[in-house]
């Protein structure tokens, strides 16, 4: 199977998942009602913070098998198992956290209202003992695509929502809507479903029954996993720092305001994540030279499908929020989401030199960019908030995933001359945002004006520098993935 079918694979992989949650969460709060089903999500919030205890592990496993490609089955059970010991061990650690803690979260800092106390309290203790295994599936994952078992990890994740989602509801709808029922209910569905993963280990990895831990091993996996657990800790931070601060400053309605927007625009990072997925394990088994010829046929595809992607959205952005949410809101969130886009654009491409560098073995530089730019960030974005308001927050946040952009892109090893094939498709981007801010409230006939003009715009440039050609290659199901590549390694 290509890159291009491991992209697609996970692509569906992330999009399904998005229709099941479309159509559970409304019987959610219809059998929980609002506050249950709003304490139920704090509470997955909650654990969802435990997952940094993980360290990393599960890119590092998916690294270290990938690099292990033409190696000994017990090589590669090597580094499975002792990934695991190592994962339960953290797993029970954040446990006995969990354990001290957990009431005091689910009182003081969740704020759970007091007649929901006892039902929350009463699942605690399934939280705790399940929160170990809960940890080791990320082990379970990386190493499943280590192996390039790309198909098989999204089937699986796919069947692990639709369990995750529907155990818990029709518990609910048959026996007891009370979180003291639902919770237990959905952490165990979701701890059974490591079992139909550690099957697939088994055959893929593939493992003896004989467990086999080397201390070398452990040291080399938290080495590398240690700066994806950075990463792990500070991103969440750098992304959800500014709703706060909207927050505070301006207050909860225009938190509304920017997130409707942004939750909306993000989801067209699921195509570079997809991308990054799949090249992830090439880029750790491939010599440096060939791991950077890889990226940059990958990047001259993905500026091609994010470029139409991203002016397209700044164009019919405002149109479709005006129906999705109503003209008064949708006039207010649009410009913010088109702002929002100019870093979508620039994020998005940043996914190919951020998975190089942690198929190279360095993952230690986006952690320390990240860390670099809270401080920084969150100034420009306090003062963007007082003289700007929200659009001030999302000029802040398309600002800085710029700067990482060129940072990666600076310390990644590709060449400073790639940087050229960014420069048209920046400049549509660049004046689309222009065009569409010029004409925010004029009749819609200019709008219409402009989305013709850039039909014909994008038109002329895929054509004359082969971007049809590109664009159509991550279709094509009969070429060989080494066939696909030399069709990607164009100049644009």
């Amino acid at each position: 199977m290509s890159i291009k079918r491991y992209t697609l694979t996970n692509l569906l992989g992330s999009i399904i998942p998005m229709f099941v949650l479309l159509v559970t969460v409304p019987l959610y709060l219809k059998v929980l009602g609002d506050v249950r089903y709003g304490v139920l999500a704090l509470v997955w919030l909650m654990l969802g913070y435990f997952g940094f205890l993980e360290m990393g592990l599960g890119k590092s496993t998916a690294n270290h098998i990938a690099r292990l490609a033409d190696s000994s089955d017990k090589e590669r059970g090597t580094i499975f198992w002792t990934a695991i010991s190592v994962n339960a061990g953290f797993g029970i650690f954040a446990a006995l956290i969990l354990w001290v803690i957990g009431d005091y979260l689910l009182t003081s800092v969740i704020k759970i209202p007091p007649e929901y106390h006892n039902e929350a309290v009463t699942a605690l203790p399934w939280m705790i003992a399940t929160l170990p295994l809960a940890l080791v599936s990320s082990v379970l994952t990386g190493a499943l695509e280590g192996r390039n078992q790309f198909l098989i990890v999204n089937s699986l994740q796919i069947l692990n929502t639709v369990v995750f989602q529907l155990v818990p509801l029709f518990i609910a709808y048959s026996f007891s809507p009370s979180l003291s029922v639902v919770i237990p209910a959905a952490v165990l569905s979701r701890t059974l479903m490591n079992l139909p993963f550690l099957i697939a280990c088994f055959r893929a990895v593939p493992l003896s029954l004989r467990p086999d831990f080397s201390k070398t091993v452990a040291k080399s996996l938290l080495s590398y996993g240690g700066w994806v657990a950075v990463t792990g800790m500070i991103s969440p931070l750098l992304e959800t720092i500014d709703r706060f601060l909207i927050g505070v400053v301006l207050g909860a309605q225009a938190v509304t305001y920017y997130t409707i927007p942004y939750q909306l625009v993000s989801k067209a990072r699921i195509i570079p994540g997809s991308l990054g997925r799949a090249l992830f394990p090439k880029f750790s088994a491939d010599k440096p030279g060939d791991a950077e010829q890889l990226a940059l046929s990958s990047l001259r595809t993905l500026v091609v499908v994010m470029t139409p992607v991203v002016v397209c959205g700044m164009l019919f952005l405002k149109p479709f929020m005006n129906v999705w949410v109503g003209g008064k809101l949708g006039g207010i969130a649009s410009p913010l989401g088109e702002i929002l886009l100019l870093g979508v654009w620039a994020n998005s491409l940043a996914h190919i030199p951020y998975f190089l560098l942690q198929g190279n073995g360095r993952p230690d530089i986006a952690a320390k960019f990240n860390a670099l730019e809270i401080i920084p960030f969150v100034l420009f974005l306090w003062v963007a908030l007082h003289f700007w308001g929200a659009a001030g927050a999302a000029w802040a946040w398309s600002v800085r995933v710029i700067i990482d952009a060129l940072l990666l892109f600076r310390f990644s090893g590709l060449p400073k001359k790639s940087l050229r094939m960014f420069v048209y498709p920046m400049f549509m981007v660049v004046t689309a945002l222009c065009g569409v801010r010029c004409i925010a409230n004029e009749v819609w006939y200019w709008r219409l004006i402009l989305v013709i003009l850039y039909v014909i715009w994008i038109g002329f440039w895929l054509k004359t520098n082969r971007g049809a050609e590109l664009f159509s290659s991550l279709f094509s199901t009969r070429k060989s993935a080494s066939k696909v590549t030399q069709d990607l390694d164009v100049t644009l």
